[in-house]
């Protein structure tokens, strides 16, 4: 899931203990998401290229430890970039 192409990093901490979801539904281009445990980006957690259904759009959904830390970065696929939006919700317990 790495492209050469720009990028942009945000840091996220997570508010409490739970799965959250990551997604880029509503940018501009079709995009590519990943989130590393670090701010080296040496370890990556997990990466997703359209997998919001029938979309261009990125998705990761993933548990977190309250106050745990990750770098999740955004990018283009083959070259593409503009406005991004990257939405982060908490998934409720079934």
């Amino acid at each position: 899931c790495n492209y050469p192409t720009p990028e942009r990093t945000h840091t996220w901490t997570a508010p409490s203990a739970g799965t959250f979801v990551f997604d880029t539904a509503g940018s501009e281009f079709d995009t590519n998401l990943s989130i590393y445990a670090d701010c080296e980006a040496t370890e990556n957690l997990d990466c997703n290229d359209d997998g919001v259904e029938d979309t261009l759009f990125s998705s990761i959904t993933r548990t977190f430890e309250s106050g745990e830390s990750v770098l999740v970065v955004i990018e283009g696929y083959a070259g593409n970039a503009g406005n991004y939006v990257i939405n982060v919700s908490e998934e409720t317990p079934k």
